[in-house]
């Protein structure tokens, strides 16, 4: 199962934002870096 690219830049955000599980949140990275998702993510986290 795939989920969009909006759903993982919340997923991530939030990941952050509730500073969960280091290695949850480097496997959400894994897949933002794998989508060339990066800049979307820092401005998206930024506007949150």
């Amino acid at each position: 199962m795939k989920i969009s690219d909006k759903e993982l830049m919340d997923a991530y955000a939030a990941a952050l934002k509730l500073a969960l599980d280091h290695e949850l949140i480097q496997l959400l990275e894994e897949e933002v870096d794998k989508r060339k998702l990066r800049q979307l993510v820092e401005n998206y986290s930024i506007e949150q």
